[in-house]
């Protein structure tokens, strides 16, 4: 996502918003304005936290613009997208394993719930050998 670099410096009343206080209209005049500091930034976002130790930003710099940057900008986008994708199948498939050993968990509690009900049942229906 291209982006410039924007800077926050404090507000300067305009020549509207100081005839508006003169007049003691209420007037809400932000507390910052933000001005383009015509830095340009190319960066991707959302990347998983797998992947947080690859490169995610290219933007101009005191001795290299980000034009010079912008072949291995585009270079670096397929191996991250193949990266991404890789990241999400893991999950799905670590996603699906604890689904399937939690089923089998409950598959176990419901198996051994049914032994103990039929197991207490035999021995209150058994006459006692004493």
């Amino acid at each position: 996502m291209p982006y410039g670099k924007i800077a926050q410096k404090t507000h300067s009343l305009t020549p509207e918003e100081i005839a508006r206080r003169k007049k003691n209209v209420y007037d809400y005049a932000p507390k910052w304005d933000y001005v383009a500091t015509g830095v340009l930034r190319l960066s991707i976002q959302d990347l998983p936290y797998e992947l947080s130790h690859i490169r995610k930003s290219w933007s101009d710099g005191a001795t290299r613009r980000l034009e010079t940057c912008l072949g291995e900008f585009i270079a670096v986008l397929p191996h991250i997208a193949k990266l991404v994708k890789e990241v999400k199948e893991e999950r799905a498939r670590e996603n699906a394993q604890r689904q399937e050993e939690a089923k089998q968990a409950e598959e176990d509690r419901r198996k051994q719930a049914e032994y103990d009900r039929k197991a207490k049942g035999r021995r209150s229906v058994s006459p006692g050998l004493g």
